[in-house]
């Protein structure tokens, strides 16, 4: 029997906010998208929407730790956030996304490097969260 359900990751930013869905199987990244909203109210609005509309039964967010592990002002931003699509009913996971920008930045082309707009940045962060949390759950 085939799976219908998807994972969603999200790499969540103050002006941008990169979305990926797996595959069905969720053995790899698939769609990618980048919401730009700087309304946390709107934005978890436009999450639910996606997340509904494209069948994720589960949200990988990335968890922005400082490069020593511990919690800076960021966490308790994306916090916040995981507890507002909690109380809409999706199961969240957080996923260590240190390191995930750097990574992105790495499998850029040279002329998306190049681009003022970082839209796909934020995409290629939010499939590398995925794929982490993919090679990484029990599903």
């Amino acid at each position: 029997m085939t799976n219908t359900t998807r994972a969603m990751a999200i790499d969540y930013g103050d002006a941008r906010t990169g979305v990926a869905f797996s595959d069905l199987t969720k053995t790899l990244p698939g769609e990618t998208l980048t919401i730009r909203e700087r309304s946390v109210k709107a934005l978890v609005k436009t999450l639910a929407e996606l997340a509904s509309s494209r069948n994720a039964d589960v949200i990988a967010l990335g968890c922005p730790l400082n490069e020593d592990g511990s919690q800076g002002e960021r966490y308790q931003k994306t916090e916040a956030l995981k507890l507002r699509l909690e109380a809409l009913g999706f199961t969240v996971h957080f996923v260590d996304e240190r390191f995930t920008s750097l990574e992105a930045w790495e499998l850029l082309s040279p002329r998306e490097r190049r681009t003022r707009d970082k839209s796909r940045l934020d995409e290629v962060s939010a499939s590398i969260i995925l794929q982490d949390f993919l090679n990484n759950s029990t599903r």
